[in-house]
């Protein structure tokens, strides 16, 4: 499911170094634009005039990405992995970037 990806992803991506343990879910705007991604997705998916003008039809609660969470888990312990690698490698100099941060950072 791409909105859960999109979901994972926003989370993940806030920082680039603090956990996602530490960072928690302070800003408002991003929340409530996950919540309204997923309320507009499930009203497109399950409610009748939007099914009829569209031309779909009800999505089935297996094919919704369950199949799909094993990886968002996966997903998300890469990420912590590669920021505690981040934070804990030693550092060449006071200002210059370790190795995990010049070669896994976009």
């Amino acid at each position: 499911m791409c909105i859960r990806d999109r979901a994972i992803n926003c989370n993940l991506l806030k920082t680039r170094f603090v956990s996602i343990k530490y960072q928690g879910l302070n800003n408002l705007f991003m929340v409530f634009g996950m919540h309204f991604e997923i309320c507009l997705f499930l009203l497109a998916a399950y409610c009748y005039p939007f099914n009829l003008v569209l031309g779909t039809r009800d999505v089935v609660w297996y094919h919704l990405g369950i199949h799909g969470f094993p990886f968002a888990i996966l997903m998300m312990i890469h990420d912590e992995i590669r920021k505690y690698l981040i934070r804990e490698f030693p550092r060449p100099a006071p200002y210059k970037a370790n190795w995990f941060e010049r070669n896994s950072l976009w």
